[in-house]
């Protein structure tokens, strides 16, 4: 029997705070981005210290045999890098594998009052992101000023949202994320959709057409298991529910025309548009890579010169920029694990089938997960964040992650 006086990991939550709310947008708007752009700036430096911090704190924390050997092979292949007159890219290996690590064995000791506190955070968070999403395209303003960093990634005919993450991409990662959790909980089917709805207004804001669409089509998927195939749900609940559907994508239509939410839309997804052909012409770049490149990556100054031969400005696949840069042995090794700890994390295999359809989408058109936002603790987070919503109790909330122990 767990104990009822249990000690809330407050570092933990301060670290979860500053991570959801102190956004790139936010902490730009404040003056404390580095001017150089040097090993802090390219990190998550404003919430390290505090994980950090709450790792040394606890004494339960501690790392599983395959985290170990993740870890350690994350940095033989920083220090193979170096070794190869190469760049060691340390930063964006610490925050797309080692900080969301981390994170992931604090909490798979974390106590119920630790994981009730991250859920109501998240919440608050989610409201407030789609929230300034929201504002932001109603008022034209970006609240929390981004221009500076991204000027050319703001067209003054074509405003997107910024919220509290910066570049429109990243924001849409992260809500697209918590909106699969929410898709994904027990919640009663007018908050569901409600929350579900929020978020797919706010991805109109951020203008994101691959969201957009993959979000709509999880939209479908869901609304056919709830309305058609849940016997548990009454006949008149489904009805009512049909309607309450129909109102919230009516009202949804209203405002897109309204403000012109989602102008991107417009364009065709297809390889005559810039955005999109941008994605074909990674591939192009592939062909370019030597026998050494492709095992162990190559350096920042080819990648520029293979984006400037192929006529890329941005490259805006996460899958490939991590295969320039650290190869196609961690790639691919990176995948599986975290595939792994997906599965371990999730119930059922519809809830990983689910997530791990978003994410590869989501990722191989999103370059969200090699800048210094830490996406995939947002991931862990909502998919804690979803086990609250369904089990609400410590055991069954660690039931799979205590296997591994």
């Amino acid at each position: 029997m767990q104990r009822t006086n249990i000690k809330i990991d407050w570092v933990f939550l301060i670290y979860a705070f500053v991570t959801l709310f102190f956004g790139t947008s936010i902490m730009s708007f404040c003056g404390l981005i580095p001017t150089e752009d040097g090993l802090i700036a390219r990190t998550h430096y404003q919430g390290i210290p505090f994980l950090i911090w709450a790792y040394l704190s606890n004494r339960k924390v501690r790392f599983l045999k395959e985290d170990k050997i993740f870890l350690f092979f994350s940095l033989l292949i920083v220090l193979l890098r170096i070794f190869l007159f190469r760049v060691g890219n340390l930063a964006q290996m610490l925050t797309m594998s080692i900080e969301p690590m981390m994170v992931l064995a604090i909490l798979r000791s974390a106590n119920i009052k630790t994981i009730k506190y991250l859920t109501y955070l998240m919440c608050l968070f989610f409201l407030v992101e789609c929230g300034v999403a929201l504002l932001e395209a109603v008022t034209r303003v970006v609240i929390f000023d981004y221009k500076n960093m991204w000027n050319d990634g703001i067209m003054l005919y074509e405003l997107r949202s910024h919220s509290l993450h910066g570049h429109p991409l990243q924001n849409a990662f992260i809500v697209s994320t918590m909106m699969i959790a929410v898709m994904l909980s027990k919640l009663s089917l007018p908050m569901k959709y409600s929350l579900y709805f929020l978020g797919l207004m706010a991805l109109f804001c951020f203008n994101t057409r691959s969201s957009i669409y993959l979000m709509g089509g999880v939209l479908g998927v869901g609304l056919w298991r709830d309305l058609f195939l849940n016997k548990n749900v009454s006949v008149t609940k489904k009805i009512l529910m049909f309607f309450f559907v129909w109102a919230c994508l009516a009202y949804l239509f209203v405002q897109i025309e309204t403000f012109e939410l989602g102008s991107r839309l417009a364009t065709k997804m297809n390889k005559d548009d810039a955005s999109s052909q941008a994605r074909f012409l990674i591939l192009k770049m592939l062909q370019d890579l030597t026998f050494v490149d492709l095992p162990f990556g190559t350096d920042g100054v080819q990648i520029e010169f293979l984006m400037k031969k192929n006529g890329l400005r941005y490259l805006e696949n996460s899958l490939f920029i991590i295969l320039y840069q650290f190869g196609i042995l961690y790639l691919i090794y990176y995948i599986v694990l975290w595939a792994k700890k997906l599965f371990a994390l999730c119930d059922s295999k519809y809830q990983f089938i689910m997530y791990m359809l978003v994410l590869a989408i989501l990722i191989n058109t999103n370059n969200s997960l090699c800048t210094n936002t830490p996406v995939i603790v947002f991931v862990i987070f909502s998919v804690y964040l979803m086990k609250y919503f369904n089990h609400k109790t410590y055991e069954a909330i660690n039931n799979n992650t205590n296997l591994q122990r």
